[in-house]
């Protein structure tokens, strides 16, 4: 009979336990290509998942309800740079700026029927159609909403 020998058992568990040991960036490939292979429904799940584990973290884009937005794109190449946020649309103070994921995030839980690629173009001159009718759904809801490309990022 083999005898359990605790100290083997141990020096397993312990790395078991050890940190990836991979870079965050790699880390961020390997979830993004396993994302790839699901189907759109298990997306939806993981990204309700996602969206319970950033509440559990004090995470919440709708904790406050945005009455006036605006898509904001380079002046040069016009890629995406970021949805300008106002909890008052009579005030000009900007209440916060959203990165793409996070400005996609909100608009797919402020716009309950929009599809997985009718999501915030990269670029401006390619999604303009795009972005009107995100414009128009989003005013629809009475939130105040623009977009144009005139950010000077030199």
């Amino acid at each position: 009979m083999k005898r359990f020998d605790v100290h083997k058992w141990n020096l397993k568990r312990r790395l078991l336990e050890q940190e990836d040991p991979r870079r965050p960036k790699d880390i961020e490939f390997d979830n993004a290509q396993a994302m790839d292979r699901l189907t759109p429904d298990d997306r939806d799940k993981v990204g309700k998942i996602q969206q319970m584990m950033d509440k559990e973290r004090g995470i919440d884009l709708n904790a406050v309800s945005y009455e006036k937005v605006a898509f904001v794109y380079t002046e040069q190449g016009g890629q995406f740079y970021g949805l300008d946020v106002y909890e008052n649309k009579d005030q000009d103070q900007r209440s916060a700026k959203l990165k793409y994921d996070e400005a996609n995030e909100w608009l797919k839980d402020t716009l309950a029927y929009i599809h997985e690629g009718d999501l915030i173009p990269r670029r401006y001159n390619s999604g303009l159609e795009d972005l009107d009718l995100i414009v128009e759904r989003l005013e629809e809801l009475g939130i105040e909403a623009s977009h144009g490309d005139y950010m000077d990022v030199s």
